[in-house]
């Protein structure tokens, strides 16, 4: 809820699970609870059915094209997804995503390094679905990164 409904501050969000799991997880629950003004919101905010399906909608369309316009760079894999994120791999020797991210940065926009993920190395990485302007900027900056850019990047941070 908080990410959906863009209430960072209240930090609110629930579960749906069977008796036996909640027991287990509550082993695990921090100390305090939601507070009274995040409980009223979301009593509220989960009336708002036009604006949640609004949102799924919005985070489909925009999903698909980002993960069509990843598809097209051709050192990038990026993972189908049903979140508001994809994964992507790059699938070259001549960045990691550490140094891509650091590339970014620069320009702006921030990615997920996922090299910390199990399972996963230095060559994954997490965007978030955004606005159409905001991802055709990211499509742009990493189109523009070319196997000859990242050689040199990484020479510079050897030195």
């Amino acid at each position: 809820m908080t990410k959906l409904f863009a209430i960072p501050g209240l930090r609110l969000g629930y579960l749906v699970a069977h008796r036996d799991v909640v027991e287990c997880l509550k082993r695990y629950k921090e100390p305090w609870t939601v507070n009274c003004i995040a409980q009223i919101a979301g009593e509220r905010l989960l009336d708002e059915d036009d604006y949640v399906e609004e949102s799924r909608k919005f985070v489909q369309g925009e999903r698909q094209f980002l993960f069509a316009q990843l598809s097209q760079i051709d050192w990038l894999i990026p993972f189908p997804s049903g979140a508001n994120f994809l994964l992507v791999r790059i699938d070259d020797d001549f960045m990691t995503a550490a140094t891509l991210q650091e590339r970014l940065i620069r320009k702006g926009m921030l990615i997920r390094d996922s090299s910390n993920f199990v399972g996963l190395d230095e060559r994954f990485f997490r965007v978030a679905v955004k606005k159409r302007a905001e991802n055709q900027k990211l499509i742009s900056a990493l189109s523009e990164i070319t196997e000859f850019d990242g050689v040199l990047c990484r020479k510079l941070e050897v030195s």
